[in-house]
This record gives C-alpha cells, sequence and structure tokens, in this order.
C-alpha cells in the first residue's frame, strides 16, 4: 500500500511540475512550430519573451506571402495576412507619392510621379534609387527577376520571360538574344469559351518548374487553373494544387508551399470581406475568408484592393552599402 501510495505522490508531483512548467523551457522544436504563424512585428516581440525563445532559429524561416496595401497619401500601408482576420498596419513616409509595380524577395518596385522609379523594402526600411527614367513611366507592366541585391539575376522560366494572353497565348522574351516572340501554340481549350470571359483576368506564375495560369471572369462567375504542357505545348486543368498556394494580383504573383496545414490548394486573392482577406478553394470551388466568414460562389459582397501586391516578409536580413548602392558601380 505504502508503494503505492508513494507512486501516487510521485505522479501528483511530476502532474503539478507540469503544469507550473515555465514558458523558457518549451522545446526548441516546439517555438519553431510557432514562428510560421506569426505575423510581421509579432516574431519581434517573440523573440524579447526570454532568452531562451530568443534563440530559437529563424535563418530557415519560411512565411506566408502577405498582401500589401498603399492607403489615399501612399504612407499608411496595411498587410494583410491569410491567416489573420485584422490587418498590421505600418506607417512609411518614404513611400509618400509612390505607386507599387512589383515584388520580389520582400523587396517592392515601386515608381513615383513620371519619372521615379525606386526598390523599397518595407520590413528592413532599405533603399535602392535608381536613375530617372528617360521617358515618361508608361509601362503596362514591369518585372524583376530576383532581389535587386544580387548580381546573378536569373530569368523567371527556363531562361526566358513569359507573357500571358488574354486568350491563353504567350509571348516570350530571351533577354539574351534580345527577341521577342508570340508562340502560335497554346491555345485555350472550351472551358473559358464562354460570354462572361470576355471581361477576365489573367495572372502566370512558375509553381514546381512549371508554368501555371489562373483565369477569372468578371467577379469570379468562372474561374480556371491551367498547367502548360511544354511537350505538346496546350494548357491542361489543374483541379488540385496539393501542398501548393497561389497569389496573384495585378502587380506580381507567385507560388508557394504550405506553411501552415489548412493553407494548400487555395488561390488568394487581392480582396477583402470586411477585414478578411479572400482566397478561392480549389477543394469546393468556393470563394472564403478564415473562419467561413463569407462563403460565396462568385466575388458578390467582397471589396478589391487596388494599390497593392504581395510580398514575401524578409524581416531578419541585412544588406551591405555595396548591394544597396550596386547600380552606382554599374
Amino acid at each position: 500500500m505504502a508503494d503505492g501510495a508513494d507512486r501516487e505522490v510521485e505522479n501528483s508531483q511530476e502532474s503539478e511540475k507540469e503544469l507550473n512548467r515555465d514558458w523558457a523551457s518549451l522545446p526548441t522544436d516546439v517555438l519553431c512550430l510557432m514562428l510560421p504563424q506569426l505575423f510581421l512585428g509579432d516574431i519581434k516581440r517573440f523573440h524579447n519573451v526570454c532568452r531562451s525563445w530568443r534563440s530559437a532559429p529563424t535563418d530557415q524561416l519560411v512565411q506566408s506571402p502577405v498582401l500589401m496595401c498603399l492607403g489615399n497619401d501612399s504612407t499608411r500601408c496595411k498587410f494583410f495576412h491569410p491567416l489573420y482576420r485584422d490587418s498590421y498596419s505600418m506607417y512609411i513616409p518614404e513611400l509618400f507619392g509612390a505607386v507599387p509595380r512589383f515584388s520580389k524577395d520582400g523587396w517592392l518596385l515601386m515608381s513615383r510621379g513620371k519619372y521615379s522609379v525606386f526598390f523599397f523594402n518595407p520590413f528592413t526600411k532599405a533603399l535602392i534609387n535608381l536613375p530617372d527614367l528617360p521617358n515618361k513611366y508608361n509601362f503596362g507592366g514591369i518585372t524583376i527577376t530576383s532581389s535587386p541585391t544580387l548580381s546573378d539575376c536569373k530569368s523567371f522560366h527556363h531562361g526566358e520571360f513569359y507573357c500571358l494572353g488574354r486568350h491563353g497565348n504567350l509571348g516570350v522574351f530571351n533577354p539574351g538574344e534580345d527577341y521577342w516572340r508570340v508562340l502560335d501554340k497554346p491555345h485555350r481549350q472550351p472551358p473559358l469559351d464562354d460570354p462572361i470571359v470576355s471581361h477576365k483576368r489573367n495572372f502566370l506564375m512558375e509553381c514546381n518548374g512549371e508554368l501555371l495560369s489562373v483565369s477569372m471572369s468578371f467577379m469570379g462567375k468562372l474561374i480556371l487553373v491551367s498547367k502548360l504542357d511544354s511537350v505538346e505545348m496546350v494548357w491542361h486543368k489543374v483541379d488540385s494544387l496539393g501542398d501548393q498556394m497561389l497569389f496573384v494580383s495585378h502587380t506580381s504573383s507567385l507560388s508557394a508551399k504550405r506553411v501552415v496545414q489548412g493553407m494548400e490548394n487555395k488561390i488568394y486573392l487581392p480582396r477583402v470581406h470586411g477585414k478578411c482577406g479572400v482566397f478561392y478553394s480549389l477543394a469546393n470551388g468556393l470563394f472564403q475568408t478564415l473562419g467561413n466568414d463569407f462563403t460565396g460562389t462568385d466575388l458578390h459582397g467582397t471589396g478589391e484592393l487596388l494599390s497593392c501586391c504581395w510580398i514575401e516578409p524578409k524581416a531578419n536580413t541585412s544588406y551591405s552599402e555595396e548591394e544597396l548602392n550596386w547600380f552606382e558601380d554599374a
């Protein structure tokens, strides 16, 4: 009986120890599971909790892209995270009067006025000024192939730039040969031969080494994901993205592997319902928000964010003077 009582007391003491366990004693692998779900400044607050939390590794931390939206004066920015039901506001006076044109590796490519373009990292506040344009800014779109601090800039897909036309055809530019061509193939397949697609939007991105297109008709009445068969040069319908996520907007479109379970197989859009971001689920064919606050077969009842751009947070990166002033030596 005494042995049983001793064991009971011992178990009770162990349970009490577990209940009173200090936050600082959480295992590193548990901390690493928490980090990907944090949003911008929350990562810094996480590291300020205690010494053990500060030592949690972030060099391999993968975060979800966030949607950055500029306010009317271009200095108050809102960031919408796919996992959150609210936005994160940041005052960035460096962006006054600027318009987002593209993003890559945490950098924004911005234009201001008729002649000025520059790179800006909203997470580190790093700035790369570029020479003024010789002519007025009148581009329909503009892109960069990698981080502006890298000298070995690589091209978008197998050494060439691809542009998606309204009817599903492809234009290709080879920067090495300074040559532009429009491919005879591919052509769109029957699913999009519908009157409501006359006002559709097309988005093109690379995903796992392949070209994907997302075509969406007015207010999302019809949406189609296609993959390019580079041998037969035809588009094939994609029914599932697997563990991949797509992020689309008129300034930047990209793919990423899911960061947290449940984010996969979805297309994240530059639209909101209330304060929640809207996504399209390929699993059920519905437009939704986190927590199912909104569910619809089209986008009616949602609002479009105009001056916005998907961007990948890179908060723990620092840059040398040489990296930030590379153009002066070019």
